[in-house]
């Protein structure tokens, strides 16, 4: 707790008024959001993350740092059991597009492997969740 404090006490109120939408401001946010996490609060995790998030899709793009945002998003999801947010609107529709783009540019493609073999196992249990015939198996995913 004293860590989360700390950066939203001092380390935000200086970087962002200075800095404003800055990659220091995203990785303060993730360093909080990975702070709550530990401590189970999902819920400021993924604010947190979700802030990070934005700001490296704005000035990064498709970068490595992006993709782990989406990566610890979709943890966060995955701890809430939020699978239907998990594998529609994170990871389905943004993180693959991302972390393809990464492989095919040669940038931090070990990054991107780590990344979506960690999420893998969130579809599993997205897919055991949903018994519809309109349900993605693993054997659709191209990446």
């Amino acid at each position: 707790m004293a860590a989360i404090q700390t950066r939203t006490r001092f380390v935000l109120p200086v970087y962002e008024p200075i800095l404003g939408d800055h990659p220091f401001v995203a990785t303060t946010l993730s360093w909080i959001a990975f702070s709550y996490q530990a401590l189970g609060d999902y819920d400021k995790a993924i604010e947190f993350t979700r802030r990070a998030l934005e700001i490296r899709k704005q000035l990064l793009g498709h970068h490595k740092e992006t993709a782990r945002s989406y990566y610890d998003l979709g943890m966060a999801l995955a701890e809430k059991q939020e699978y239907e947010r998990l594998v529609v609107n994170l990871l389905y529709n943004q993180a693959l597009e991302c972390l393809q783009t990464l492989k095919e540019g040669r940038n931090h493609a070990a990054s991107a492997e780590v990344v979506m073999l960690d999420l893998k196992p969130h579809w599993k249990r997205y897919l055991i969740c949903q018994h519809t015939s309109t349900s993605i198996s693993l054997g659709d995913i191209v990446y």
